[in-house]
């Protein structure tokens, strides 16, 4: 079993992170995410009429990447989130915190995440705790560019 410790500094810290950067990211991610299975058919909907793409030949696909938390090294997540600020993000701030700085946060939390399995204590090499929401959102943004 591996155990990660919610109560543990880098937890906190991601956490923090994530209530601050995941705002940014749903913000520009709007027009692609669903809050409801009426909110996924309204703007199905909307797509269908604007850009007539949908034949009775449309085919729809679904892809599960399994155990994708723990497949991307840090510095890509790094790059990819550092890429999104320069592209997409043109303010200097995050709720006060200087881009620059919220990179750093992340690179900490992501460079000293540590697991216990079988009685050793383990670094996280790639990716990091699949029960983190900072993960969660650095995958989404990668996954997005």
């Amino acid at each position: 079993m591996v155990m990660v410790t919610k109560q543990s500094a880098t937890y906190r810290l991601g956490q923090f992170i994530d209530s601050i950067l995941r705002t940014v990211i749903n913000i520009h991610r709007q027009g692609r995410m669903f809050s409801n299975g009426s909110d996924f058919l309204r703007k199905f909907h909307e797509y269908i009429d604007r850009t007539h793409r949908l034949s009775s030949k449309t085919k729809f696909v679904t892809i599960t990447i399994g155990n994708f938390y723990h497949m991307v090294s840090h510095d890509h997540m790094l790059n990819t989130l550092t890429d999104f600020f320069l592209q997409c993000y043109h303010l200097p701030c995050i709720e006060n915190i200087q881009v620059t700085k919220v990179i750093q946060l992340i690179s900490l939390f992501l460079h000293n995440n540590r697991f216990y399995y079988d009685g050793k204590i383990y670094r996280y090499r790639k990716g990091g705790p699949a029960s983190s929401g900072l993960i969660e959102t650095l995958s989404n943004i990668y996954l997005s560019r």
